[in-house]
């Protein structure tokens, strides 16, 4: 599921930032999982899964034990 967080800048240059969120159970609001951004929504949905993505191969190669594969887990992989 999308969220849009925020929208910046004039309207012929707007810049929207987009959340992915994960629904664990029908009804719930989801959990975060990554922030993207763009110039339209649709482009910031796509930064956003593309690095729900990522993230989400950086933890299942963790899990797997391959090196490297614990690289930003921990911190807040969001667009700036």
């Amino acid at each position: 599921m999308y969220r849009v967080k925020g929208e910046s800048g004039p309207g012929h240059r707007k810049r929207f930032l987009v959340e992915v969120r994960v629904k664990l159970e029908a009804g719930e609001p989801g959990k975060p999982l990554a922030r993207g951004t763009g110039r339209t929504k649709k482009h910031a949905e796509q930064d956003a899964a593309h690095r729900a993505l990522d993230r989400l191969d950086k933890l299942a190669a963790a899990k797997a034990g391959r090196p490297g594969g614990n690289a930003g887990i921990e911190e807040d992989e969001t667009a700036e």
